[in-house]
């Protein structure tokens, strides 16, 4: 991984949640170089791979379009990451602005727009290959039982 970050699964309920970081960091706080960088930032994005998002609204079939599709990322999971822990509080404090604008004017909301686009960022893949799901009971929560996958770093902006 570029600047020696570490790249990992990390286990939820009912999946797992791509992280992306310094292994050299200690363990709190939990810094996600992807998590600051990987839209939407508020809801469900490409880093969360659960069961259920693999499954319709009542868990009776997959996720497939129709009246009962959940607009969840599938298979493919592209998402963004910073390179350093700088450009992570840089992005934290810039995101501190967008997110929550609130009591700011707007000339300070651009800026912090703008600040938050020149952040460096890579950009990278991860496709599940193999999935198999469990707890496919109707109106129940799948969760992930096995899966493989590949991870491809793209790009870097910058």
């Amino acid at each position: 991984m570029p600047g020696g970050l570490e790249f990992q699964l990390r286990p939820t309920e009912s999946g797992w949640r791509i992280w992306i970081g310094d292994p050299g960091r200690p363990v709190r706080p939990i810094r996600n170089y992807a998590a600051i960088a990987t839209p939407p930032l508020r809801g469900p994005n490409a880093l969360v791979i659960e069961g259920w998002h693999f499954r319709n609204a009542d868990n009776s079939g997959p996720n497939d379009p129709g009246p009962k599709n959940l607009n969840l990322p599938q298979r493919r999971r592209g998402f963004f990451f910073v390179l350093t822990e700088a450009d992570y509080f840089a992005a934290q404090a810039a995101l501190a602005v967008v997110l929550w604008p609130s009591g700011r004017s707007e000339a300070e909301v651009e800026a912090a727009e703008e600040d938050f686009q020149r952040i460096e960022k890579a950009e990278a893949v991860l496709h599940v290959e193999t999935l198999e799901l469990d707890n496919l009971a109707l109106g129940k929560r799948a969760w992930i039982e096995r899966m493989s996958f590949a991870v491809k770093i793209l790009a870097r902006d910058g």
